[in-house]
């Protein structure tokens, strides 16, 4: 009774951020709870499987990446698809050393593998955990301290550390630049700029938040990203054996990935959305999915990076850009979710709307354990994108017409003197 009364004399602001806080915990504590039971029932009843219940942790993609930078040769590995940039082998070059040559499979059995996947968690989850609690910039310890707890049990984030990918790298270098970009420290100011530039090579898509600099008319640093970008992505190539004709199998292999399709709650890219679509209809046509898919893909990225100038709020702006980043690769697994965090902190920080509550409720959703479970996730993430436009549409509508109403009321003064 308490605590309810305490609720009940919150501002607006502080509900959401409990609410969806608290309620992000509490649906953890029931799967936790059914998970543990169905566990139980798995060892004494053979029809159920325990591996299936915990089938999202696989440490395989990221000892993979090892075996293949181990001989500093990882595009022309037999059998591996090297996807990555060459600044994001030479990164995890040091841990392949740590984990030994050997059958990516068999790494998680060994000491070296074991100490190497560690030693990648203790030296990236401190500066992750920083740089999160910092994106509440302005707000207690306490509600810092809680946002924290909420991105690291969101279903992106242990998604991410259960089955490892480099983009937690990247990640890191995206909320340092979110993080400093505006810092009075000159020197970390210039830093956010090289860290939004080793966000870029390291991931490609986060470069659309360079926008962020091109709406505050800084375009001296978007020189500067663009120029650290390309130094940065080209100049590692020449590490490897091949040197820069690595590029081309960088450019074959990544676009194979791209070909790569997957129609579950894992993947939440917008060809998904339609093969999922067809499916429900019956409709099985590949070419006709994918060129569907390309060119709503195409287009909603078109309007988003359009409403990014017309969006007052930094929150939206920067969600914005997050789902740009989320819905334009064909194949977008459930982890790239994590690029969500810093609009999510930024509407927690920023007055909002009764209407905010809807995205609230969609946040919830997507960051919760529910998002393991939820087979419409790649919807959802398109509907908060279109959601975006259309208020970004009616705005600039409002807009025109207020100009057209005080053009009319001028000529109506002068007609009338």
């Amino acid at each position: 009774m308490e605590a309810a009364k305490k609720f009940k004399n919150l501002s607006y602001d502080d509900k959401v951020f409990y609410g969806i806080t608290v309620s992000s915990v509490v649906l953890w504590v029931f799967v936790i709870a059914v998970m543990s039971v169905l566990a139980i029932v798995a060892v004494y009843v053979s029809e159920l499987n325990v591996k299936e219940l915990f089938s999202f942790i696989n440490f395989n993609n990221f000892f993979s990446s090892l075996n293949a930078v181990s001989k500093l040769n990882p595009y022309n590995t037999q059998g591996y698809n090297a996807s990555l940039p060459p600044l994001a082998y030479i990164i995890l070059y040091p841990f392949a050393l740590i984990a030994g040559s050997s059958v990516p499979a068999g790494m998680t059995n060994t000491l070296r593998g074991i100490v190497s996947l560690c030693l990648f968690y203790v030296i990236t989850l401190p500066v992750l955990c920083y740089l999160i609690f910092n994106l509440l910039k302005g707000k207690p310890k306490n509600k810092k301290f809680i946002f924290l707890i909420f991105s690291l049990i969101s279903f992106p984030v242990l998604f991410l550390l259960l089955s490892p990918d480099f983009l937690i790298i990247a990640l890191i270098f995206l909320l340092f630049f979110i993080n400093f970009y505006k810092s009075e420290n000159k020197t970390l100011k210039e830093l956010s700029l090289v860290g939004l530039s080793l966000a870029a090579v390291t991931n490609i898509y986060p470069i659309f938040f360079i926008i962020i600099l091109i709406r505050e008319k800084r375009f001296f640093d978007c020189l500067k990203v663009l120029l650290y970008s390309l130094i940065l992505f080209f100049l590692p190539f020449l590490i490897f054996e091949g040197r820069l004709s690595n590029f081309n199998s960088f450019i074959n292999q990544a676009v194979n990935f791209a070909s790569h399709t997957s129609s579950n709650s894992y993947d939440v890219s917008i060809y998904n959305s339609i093969k999922m679509i067809f499916g429900f209809f019956g409709i099985d046509n590949y070419q006709l999915c994918k060129n569907i898919s390309l060119i709503i893909s195409l287009s909603i990225a078109a309007l988003s990076i359009i409403s990014t100038f017309f969006l007052s709020k930094y929150w939206k702006v920067l969600l914005s850009l997050a789902l740009i980043c989320i819905t334009i690769p064909t194949v977008s697994f459930a982890f790239s979710l994590v690029f969500l965090i810093p609009s999510i902190a930024y509407f927690f920080i920023e007055e909002k709307s009764k209407l905010d509550i809807i995205f609230a409720v969609l946040f919830l959703i997507l960051f919760s354990a529910l998002g393991f479970y939820m087979f419409i996730n790649s919807f959802i993430i398109v509907i908060i994108q279109l959601a975006l436009i259309l208020s970004t549409i009616g705005a600039v509508i409002l807009f025109i017409k207020k100009k057209l109403e005080k053009k009319i009321g001028e000529t109506v003064e002068k007609t009338t003197e």
